[in-house]
């Protein structure tokens, strides 16, 4: 088949900024790929200087807005830290349990857009449908689905809603019986294991050489997650498995490997 060239960039509804990718396609397949940083000044730091420590966190929203509530936590964990304040258990407790929820709608986000990209769309229908149950949650506790502004230097800006913790446990129950419905439609899918095993493969060297965190490190067979590695917001006290990539239909460290991670 004929080589092409093909631009993509500098944005695109994906990126978190300018950079454009110079592709050499061979069919489907990414034979060499040229890449050319942007960079796209927030004036984050600027604006910082006219704040309050306390009116400074709705600007933490903004970094990630699909996962708000991490960067809320690293900025409230920095000053803490520097002023030497001790969260109260619960009010950890609420931070986890925040965390949590935000990080599972980021992976539904991400699997929808995938689901997308392979033309799934009743699977990514499915799973935005699921998505904006842990949305209603968010606004149940916070008031707000996206930009919540509500972790506070030393804790939390407000004890859970009554019926929270209910809720949350029924959209956990609903989630265990809806990933079973993922699997079924999407995990067989004849395209998406064509565009996902055995492509992209960062292998486990290669993803400590580059130093390669979080799931894409685990997905190549990394053994590090810093909630357990290195515990925060007393993760310590919370029992869970860090999983890895096995490379179940291609290698480890593949697409598929990162999708289902």
């Amino acid at each position: 088949m004929t080589h092409f060239l093909w631009e993509f960039g500098p944005y695109a509804r994906g990126f978190p900024g300018p950079v454009k990718f110079t592709l050499n396609l061979d069919g489907e397949e990414i034979v060499d790929c040229k890449i050319e940083k942007g960079f796209a000044h927030k004036s984050l730091e600027k604006l910082l200087e006219l704040q309050s420590w306390t009116s400074a966190i709705p600007f933490f929203d903004r970094i990630d807005p699909d996962g708000a509530v991490f960067g809320e936590l690293v900025y409230c964990l920095s000053v803490e830290k520097l002023l030497g304040v001790e969260i109260p258990p619960r009010a950890q407790s609420i931070r986890i349990l925040l965390s949590e929820l935000t990080r599972v709608s980021q992976y539904l986000a991400v699997l929808s857009r995938f689901a997308s990209m392979v033309k799934a769309d009743t699977a990514c229908h499915y799973i935005l449908r699921d998505r904006e149950k842990i949305l209603d949650l968010m606004e149940l506790l916070t008031g707000a689905r996206f930009s919540i502004s509500f972790l506070r230097i030393g804790g939390v800006a407000a004890d859970i809603t009554d019926g929270f913790l209910e809720k949350t446990l029924e959209v956990c129950d609903l989630l265990r019986v809806r990933i079973k419905e993922y699997n079924d439609i999407l995990s067989f899918n004849k395209v998406f294991l064509g565009r996902t095993c055995q492509i992209g493969v960062l292998s486990k060297e290669r993803a400590r050489e580059f130093g390669i965190t979080g799931p894409n490190a685990q997905a190549s067979g990394v053994h590090f997650d810093v909630r357990d590695a290195l515990p925060y917001s007393g993760y310590e006290k919370v029992d869970f498995t860090v999983l890895l990539g096995v490379g179940e239909f291609g290698k480890t460290g593949d697409v598929h490997d990162w999708v289902l991670l």
